[in-house]
């Protein structure tokens, strides 16, 4: 069992913008890191900035020894893992830990390395892998050579080495890279794929003839405004694949990484620290995050339950009992806990989307929310992905439940259509969003354009089992049944009882929800009983009375339908009246 963090000796706590650094060890050790880590993050925001409020806070526990780091090692065969550092990620919060004993060079490397994803997670869009993970690596070679200066860029000798020894990937096989390749494998951070990607970006930033760092910025501005990746490439780095692949080997061959050494805000960044004792919560909460993301949920949980009772009023403790309750499905326990992450101040997306999930667990499950939901609660779900998408814009699920809410949501906004619309260009190949866009058309009094779009998708894959497309399909049989039923009702208005019984056929003729089967066959028993009925009311008027109450005798014989039943007897008593004044 992990010895807890607030063992005899004190932890100092020192908070930057963006990281807290919990330690047992002597202040100015903790205001080091937080002064290195800090300018670690402006070097970064200076080459790919991103909106500094989408930046979720990371946390830094600095252990004095290997021994102390072990109980919140990840386990290899049973036994902690032999590792300097690693980098926790639980739901939206972030952890790094390291032992101080031996700050050696490659754990540095893994620790930059993932806090460059932790960077870029609050970029808005997709990052190409290809640069994700070349920028990633060259920025985990972040040093400080002494106390005026740090560095990026300098040569890590394993790439350096397999560049020389294998066969280079061509351009566009490199940038075509996804995480489902073969090439790609975030656990070793070894290969080819690696190397090239870190020589291509170091080439991009700091190689002599290349397009510089401002380049890498516009790329990623071209790419969504372009929609093509090659179009992009070209306009922002000045060159087509063929040429950019020819100056790339020859850097490569020349084999001159030069490390690229600039000036440190030490004391403007010193100036903003904030010092003083680590509180219970808080080595309560760190405990939490570093066993939630290398042990287990069941580990971390009473740990957060404390940090909760001792700082009710910090929503991350909520947060991630709420998030422990969603992961076990357990939707009644998770929505009072993570609605008090927001009455908190919580500003985590995964908080709202969650949240939204727990108000209507139909969500989590294989079906769109239909009747079954208050419209109580799917107007507070449509609230809460709103939040959600407000805090992280390309946050997918999110649009996509937001997606799924608009067919029955009771007041439907035309701001929610702006936001599937920036969700589809987010997600082209979302079926999801693009039903929902197609329902919130069609809601909000844009028919044509719903209709057409609903046309579009059954047609790209009418037999498509996809969650967006049976969701399509179901709006679409909706709509049709709504505007039969609008016609029925104008025939059955109209006492055109034989005319609503085609328009009724042909609806159970073709595949439809049994619910609604159901529902137009009770209809069809019942226009055919008003046919019969209007039928005996004719011949009645024209004096066969036996014909009109032998047909009203059958019809209440059939059992057809309990309003024309009702209706049938009502005719029969008119008929007896009738017979009964005629009589001498």
């Amino acid at each position: 069992m992990a010895a807890p963090l607030r063992a005899a000796e004190a932890w100092v706590k020192v908070v930057t913008e963006h990281a807290t650094i919990l330690t047992p060890a002597r202040e100015t050790v903790a205001r080091q890191w937080a002064i290195e880590f800090e300018q670690f993050r402006r070097g970064l925001q200076s080459i790919v900035p991103v909106a500094p409020d989408r930046l979720r806070p990371v946390t830094i526990v600095l252990f004095k020894s290997d021994r102390a780091m072990e109980p919140y090692l990840p386990l290899e065969n049973g036994r902690p893992a032999k590792l300097g550092g690693y980098f926790v990620r639980t739901s939206d919060l972030n952890a790094i830990m390291l032992s101080l004993a031996h700050d050696d060079a490659a754990t540095r490397r893994v620790i930059f390395h993932e806090a460059v994803h932790w960077h870029l997670s609050a970029r808005e869009g997709a990052m190409p892998l290809w640069l994700d993970e070349g920028l990633a690596e060259v920025y985990a070679t972040f040093e400080v050579p002494d106390a005026r200066s740090y560095a990026f860029g300098a040569a890590i000798p394993e790439h350096v080495a397999l560049l020389r020894a294998e066969r280079l990937l061509p351009l566009p096989v490199l940038l075509g890279v996804g995480r489902e390749s073969l090439l790609y494998n975030e656990g070793t951070r070894a290969g080819i794929f690696y190397a090239q990607a870190w020589a291509f970006v170091h080439f991009l930033l700091y190689g002599d003839g290349s397009p510089g760092p401002g380049s890498v910025g516009r790329y990623l501005e071209l790419v969504p405004a372009l929609h093509s990746a090659d179009d992009a490439f070209t306009a922002a780095f000045g060159a087509d694949y063929a040429t950019m692949e020819r100056r790339l080997r020859h850097y490569i061959g020349g084999g001159t990484y030069k490390k690229h050494t600039y000036l440190r805000a030490t004391a403007d960044i010193a100036r903003t620290l904030r010092t003083g004792p680590a509180a219970p919560a808080d080595l309560a909460l760190a405990r939490g995050v570093l066993l939630h993301g290398t042990r287990s949920a069941e580990e971390a949980e009473k740990h957060f339950g404390e940090a909760a009772l001792l700082a009710p009023e910090d929503p991350r403790a909520w947060e991630q009992l709420g998030q422990i309750a969603m992961a076990r499905q357990d939707f009644s326990a998770a929505q009072p806990l993570l609605a008090r992450a927001v009455a908190a101040g919580s500003r985590s997306h995964l908080v709202y989307h969650n949240l939204a999930v727990a108000r209507l667990p139909e969500l989590a499950g294989p079906r769109m929310p239909g009747a079954a939901a208050s419209g109580e609660a799917m107007e507070a779900a449509a609230a809460d992905f709103r939040r959600a998408l407000s805090l992280a814009p390309a946050h997918v699920p999110s649009y996509e439940s937001l997606a799924g809410l608009m067919h029955s949501l009771p007041t439907p906004l035309a701001a929610d259509l702006e936001l599937l619309a920036r969700g589809a260009a987010l997600a082209p190949e979302s079926t999801l969003i693009q039903a929902g866009l197609a329902a919130g058309e069609l809601r909000l009094g844009r028919a044509e354009a719903g209709r057409a779009r609903l046309e579009r998708l059954r047609a790209a894959r009418p037999d498509g089992t996809d969650r967006g497309t049976v969701f399509a399909r179901g709006i679409w049989e909706s709509e049709r049944l709504r505007a039969e039923s609008e016609l029925i009702n104008r025939l059955i208005e109209e006492r055109r009882f034989e005319d609503v019984i085609p328009i009724i056929d042909r609806a159970l003729a073709r595949g439809m929800e049994p619910v609604s089967r159901q529902a137009m066959e009770s209809l069809r028993r019942r226009m055919a009983g008003f046919q019969a009925i209007k039928r005996a009311t004719q011949l009645a008027n024209e004096g066969d009375l036996v014909t009109a109450r032998g047909l009203l005798a059958d019809l209440l014989a059939s059992g057809s339908d309990q309003m024309a039943e009702v209706e049938a007897r009502r005719l029969l008593r008119e008929l007896d009246k009738h017979e009964a004044r005629r009589k001498p």
